[in-house]
């Protein structure tokens, strides 16, 4: 078969792909997904993480495409299965675009899945394929929780994100935001009932990058979000219930290569992530109560990058971290030893990522991860009485994907792991082909 051939049956099985994609639960796709969230891969992505990289990608559109339904997302129901509930509507993805040119690079995003502090989530998640299980009714393990209230869960639903590159400066700043809110009032005769509930999410993130025999990219992110909640039974006095959370963060991240020879960088990470937390409920006018966490994280990583232009590259590294999680059950000054502490090493995790030129246009990636922590957690049950429990924790996964380089025009797929074993199973299948796929172009 010849390479016009070819070409005509990729784009036929990429167009056979989006339809597929009906069953993707949620599309925040990208190239790094299918490398398992390697940060020491260069994507388009960093500029989220690292905005002043955004001159590197001036003039490009770039849409992630995904189907399904969004009910569920209030109140802390779980998310719809796969076509399930609202089929054929296109409220997953997300899309954005960068304009201008070296010096001055402006770009605008919707929809994305950034949550309350997303540096820490480049720095050691699994690329934003791991959203599609974290977010879920926000019970995952992404950093920043989102705000509750009690079983009920208000997130933001879309974010826009404004992206600022200062190229002649190498400085950048990104400026996201989420709002939900809902009210609801109840008349029965002359009395009413009240109901309100809002989210507000906030990310600032300012980087700058040092060029030299080194190259080292440094951002720094401060993120808040809050939640209020008020229900007006009819007839208020003791019924009446309010709830506020506070949720603020700062997170440090650098990444950066030291050359070792030609084609081979020694590259490295590293992450200081604190934040805190409070939720305040005041019920029927009385004392008010709630709890209180802090969590700090401290993650340093290095390895070796190979890169042969249009041919391969292959990304690797070992990280050792700790974090410290503290958390008070009850605020109230009369409640006592209901504190419980923990805290992980994590020794070590590993990264492996794979990205091959199979031809010209058709690119296969791979990605693994292993952790290994050692987690010990300390509970007061009582005064003078308290358990420590002492245990290790291990982790394994895989991602795979394909890519399509038609030069300006970049078509990126992250195959569902039951499809890689199982596929292909196109017609009758429950298994979807790709669990993320990204169109992105170069109009430069």
């Amino acid at each position: 078969m010849g390479t016009p051939n070819l070409r005509s049956l990729a784009v036929a099985i990429t167009a056979i792909a989006l339809v597929v994609a009906a069953y993707a639960p949620e599309a925040h796709a990208d190239r790094r997904s299918a490398l398992g969230g390697n940060l020491l891969v260069q994507d388009a992505d960093d500029v989220f993480a690292f905005p002043h990289l955004a001159n590197k990608y001036v003039r490009t559109l770039s849409l992630d495409l995904g189907l399904g339904g969004d009910f569920g997302q209030v109140n802390g129901d779980a998310r719809p299965a796969p076509g399930g509930e609202v089929p054929g509507s296109s409220a997953y993805g997300s899309g954005g675009l960068i304009l201008g040119d070296e010096s001055l690079a402006v770009g605008i995003f919707v929809h994305r899945g950034d949550i309350i502090n997303s540096l820490p989530f480049a720095a050691t998640g699994f690329g934003d394929v791991q959203m599609l299980a974290a977010t879920n009714g926000g019970a995952g393990t992404l950093p920043g929780v989102w705000p509750r209230q009690g079983a009920a869960l208000l997130q933001p639903l879309n974010f826009i994100d404004a992206v600022v590159g200062l190229g002649d400066s190498n400085f950048g700043l990104r400026l996201s935001l989420g709002v939900n809110t809902t009210g609801t009032s109840t008349k029965v005769g002359d009395d009413t009932t009240e109901e309100d509930n809002t989210t507000f999410v906030a990310n600032i993130v300012a980087s700058y990058g040092l060029k030299g025999d080194m190259n080292i990219d440094l951002a720094a992110e401060i993120g808040f979000a809050s939640q209020s909640y008020e229900l007006k039974p009819a007839g208020g006095g003791d019924s009446t219930t309010d709830s506020s959370t506070n949720l603020p963060s700062i997170s440090l991240l650098a990444r950066g290569y030291s050359p070792m020879a030609k084609g081979v960088d020694l590259g490295f990470i590293a992450l200081l992530d604190f934040r805190t937390g409070s939720d305040e409920q005041v019920q029927g006018g009385g004392d008010p109560d709630g709890m209180s966490n802090t969590t700090v994280t401290a993650l340093v990583g290095a390895g070796p990058v190979y890169t042969v232009k249009d041919k391969f590259q292959i990304a690797s590294y070992a990280a050792l971290g700790v974090g410290y999680d503290s958390a008070d059950q009850s605020t109230k000054p009369d409640a006592k030893d209901d504190e419980s502490s923990t805290l992980s090493v994590l020794l070590p995790q590993l990264k492996l990522s794979g990205e091959f030129y199979a031809t010209d246009w058709l690119v296969l990636r791979a990605g693994i991860e292993y952790a290994w922590a050692l987690v010990s957690n300390t509970q007061q049950l009582r005064e003078n009485n308290e358990t420590t429990t002492t245990l290790t924790r291990t982790g394994f996964r895989w991602i795979s994907g394909i890519g399509l380089d038609f030069d300006e025009l970049q078509i990126n797929g992250v195959l569902n792991p039951a499809f890689t074993l199982n596929g292909p199973n196109f017609i009758g299948g429950t298994n979807g082909t790709f669990v993320l796929v990204n169109v992105s172009y170069d109009f430069n």
